[in-house]
């Protein structure tokens, strides 16, 4: 909804919207996470189902047997690209917390040198070099801090967070290409 109220300038609502996620912490398990898996899986599972639909519709062939074929492939690629994005995520889960067990043996035995980087990271951003020391020599206080703004900012990588979850993901992706990929091979039950 913030999203929302700014494409409308409601300066006011925005800062209602804010106070009120800020309260309710809205983001928590939410779908929002698993987009990408959502939009994978739905639009793989309609465009397959609709080209081999067509295919066998286009040979000819009895509703029975579009069916047949339809829903066979439907849930066999269904569980393929669950288990593709299942093992996908599970690796860049584990690739995560390897970067990030890394860059934590690094804070913690070299910290002059990574903070030394992240102060060049920062001026490559356009920070001066004070503020750039400034926000780095704050920062590497907090080391869990420090290391995740490392991963980011030095690795491009997202910390691995408790609630990254490979098996809702595969999940999310297997039935996104169900529902989706059932809509073309609805018309032949009828």
């Amino acid at each position: 909804a913030v999203v929302s109220t700014q494409s409308t300038g409601d300066v006011e609502a925005m800062k209602r919207e804010h106070e009120r996620a800020e309260e309710e912490h809205t983001h928590e398990g939410c779908l929002v996470s698993h987009i990408q898996s959502l939009v994978f899986g739905g639009v793989d599972g309609i465009i397959t189902s609709f080209a081999v639909v067509a295919a066998i519709a286009g040979a000819g062939y009895s509703s029975f047997y579009i069916l047949a074929i339809g829903l066979a492939n439907l849930v066999a690629d269904g569980l393929s690209m669950g288990l593709g994005d299942y093992l996908s995520s599970d690796s860049e889960i584990k690739f995560a917390k390897l970067e990030l067990s890394r860059e934590e043996w690094e804070y913690d035995n070299y910290r002059a040198g990574e903070e030394r980087e992240m102060v060049e990271i920062f001026k490559g951003r356009g920070m001066s070099q004070e503020d750039a020391e400034l926000v780095i020599g704050l920062t590497a206080k907090y080391k869990d801090v420090f290391c995740n703004e490392m991963m980011v900012h030095e690795l491009g990588l997202q910390p691995p967070s408790d609630e990254d979850s490979p098996v809702k993901n595969g999940l999310m992706t297997f039935l996104a290409f169900i529902v989706c990929g059932i809509v073309p091979i609805t018309v032949y039950f009828f």
